[in-house]
């Protein structure tokens, strides 16, 4: 706001209500103009007329003048301007108050219409409707091909911290190399196209996630690091056990070698009953390691997985190898069951994240026809957050269970 760089407030609609309403519209509509002697019915009304360089042409300034704010009713825009109310309670709870000096630099681009005072309130509403509920709205893939074809923002981060990487994305996808990607196909009818929005929902997603791996990826290592000390306790556990046993061996075969009638012995039953009860000891302890190396290995997978995205989500190359993998699976797909965007976005952050689990959540999505939502979801920036999450919770019981089944497995077998 301070730099001024995009301060600009569009589609704000006043009315102006006109007493002798019916005399100035009967005036306009002589020659369907606004001229001077129409500005006698709208008091502060001055209307300036000019000729142009051009035959039969000429162009007309009218000045408004208006004292008070009461004298002109807001039509449409509320919501641009309430952030200015110095009375709006709803925004009594926040930090940052409207700064009175910089609203007295603004220069706020707006519509003024004329309305009959008596009857304003049903003409200003039909007006608010028609603006609002019976225009088409512009698709975000329209305004991406603006800011992509003309670059006409130097900052991209100014935008949004995903634009910059959405923007390099559809340089790299407006080459066609991705057409076998439905939501990537490049075509000329815009109404038909949305690599664009996909690019930014990819980019979008890709960056949004960092900060949940992050912590992620922080929680993993811990973890490793705590699961690396215990197995080097039990290692050590293990090491006295089987020393402890082997010194039991050597006693019971001293007494084997040298005592007759030994196996009625005291302490040769006793060092047998050791020996059993160390080694039931030692067996669940070697279980205990086993469970912990798949846990390590499993742990370290993931720190490394949760490691290369963080450090190569956001490269335009690494995305691309994603894009590439893709194509041969979205082949695979028929065509009434390729997925919207979102499930794009999150099988393109699966591919860079972990491949085993990205087929994983194809399996999972064709098994709960996820896969058959083709519906453009463009205006959605939340539903590949949401699918991913629904996959995560399933994904992560079922590991939970196969891990328990796998420890079940080694009691099973020692």
């Amino acid at each position: 706001m301070a730099s001024g760089e995009y301060k600009y407030f569009p589609e704000i609609t006043l009315a102006c209500r006109v007493a002798n309403y019916t005399e100035f519209a009967k005036n306009i509509g002589i020659d369907s103009a606004v001229d001077r002697d129409d500005a006698q019915f709208v008091p502060g009304l001055k209307v300036l007329s000019e000729r142009l360089p051009y035959e039969g042409y000429r162009a007309r300034h009218a000045n408004l003048i208006k004292n008070a704010n009461d004298e002109l009713v807001r039509v449409d825009g509320n919501h641009r301007l309430e952030i200015f109310d110095e009375n709006n309670e709803a925004l009594s709870g926040m930090k940052q108050k409207a700064d009175k000096h910089e609203l007295e630099k603004l220069i706020v681009p707006f519509t003024v219409i004329f309305s009959e005072k008596e009857f304003g309130d049903k003409f200003e509403a039909g007006i608010f409707h028609n603006i609002n509920f019976k225009q088409l709205p512009l698709r975000q893939e329209a305004s991406l091909r603006i800011i992509h074809d003309i670059g006409a923002f130097d900052n991209k981060e100014s935008l949004g911290k995903e634009y910059p990487l959405a923007l390099d994305l559809i340089e790299v996808v407006k080459t066609g190399q991705f057409n076998a990607i439905p939501w990537l196909s490049v075509v000329d009818d815009i109404s038909k196209s949305y690599y664009r929005t996909t690019c930014l929902s990819i980019a979008r997603l890709l960056i949004s996630q960092k900060e949940t791996l992050y912590l992620q990826r922080k929680e993993c290592v811990l973890d490793l690091k705590e699961n690396e000390k215990d197995i080097s306790s039990i290692q050590n556990e293990i090491d006295t056990l089987e020393e402890t046993v082997k010194a039991k061996f050597d006693e019971i075969q001293e007494l084997e070698l040298n005592q007759t009638g030994f196996e009625e012995m005291v302490t040769y039953k006793k060092l047998k009953l050791e020996i059993s009860q160390i080694q039931e000891q030692l067996k669940l302890k070697q279980n205990n390691h086993i469970s912990l190396e798949y846990k390590i290995a499993h742990l370290e997978y993931k720190a490394t997985n949760l490691r290369r995205y963080l450090k190569s989500c956001e490269n335009t190359s690494i995305i691309s190898e994603a894009l590439t993998l893709l194509v041969g699976v979205y082949r695979s797909f028929s065509q009434e069951a390729h997925g919207n965007i979102a499930f794009l976005c999150a099988l393109v952050y699966y591919a860079i994240l972990d491949k085993m689990q990205m087929q994983s959540f194809i399996d999972w999505a064709e098994r709960n026809g996820i896969n058959k939502i083709i519906e453009p979801d463009d205006l959605s920036k939340d539903s590949a957050v949401n699918l991913i999450m629904m996959f995560e919770q399933i994904y992560q019981a079922k590991k939970m269970k196969s891990l328990y089944l796998c420890n079940s497995e080694i009691l099973r077998v020692n």
